[in-house]
C-alpha cells in the first residue's frame, strides 16, 4: 500500500463523487474506461476498510463487509414485509390475505 488508511478513505470518497457516466451505444472505449474506473474504485474501497495493509486481506475484508451489508439489507426488507403484513391484518381483520 502506498497510502495511509485515512488517505484511502478520502480517495474512495473522491472517486465516488467523480464517477464517469456509463457508456452508451456499446462504445468500447467508454466501456473500457468505466471498467478501469470500477476496478480502481473496488481496490481503493477494499484498502480503505482493510484490517491490514495487504491486498489479499483487503479483498477478504471487502467480501465480509459486502456480506454484512447484504444480510442487514435483507433483514430490513424482511422486517418491513412483516410490518406491512401485520398492518394489513390489523386493518382488514385477522382473516385478511395479502397478495403481492
Amino acid at each position: 500500500h502506498l497510502l495511509t488508511k485515512q488517505a484511502y478513505i478520502q480517495l474512495y470518497k473522491d472517486l465516488e463523487t467523480k464517477e464517469p457516466s456509463l457508456p452508451c451505444c456499446w462504445d468500447k472505449a467508454g466501456a473500457k474506461k468505466y471498467d478501469e474506473y470500477a476496478r480502481v474504485k473496488k481496490i481503493v474501497y477494499n484498502r480503505s476498510i482493510a484490517s491490514k495493509p495487504d491486498d489479499k486481506v483487503a479483498i477478504a475484508d471487502g467480501k465480509k463487509v459486502t456480506k454484512l451489508k447484504k444480510d442487514l439489507r435483507d433483514k430490513k426488507i424482511s422486517d418491513n414485509n412483516k410490518t406491512a403484513t401485520v398492518g394489513v391484518a390489523i386493518a382488514f381483520g385477522a382473516g385478511a390475505a395479502v397478495y403481492l
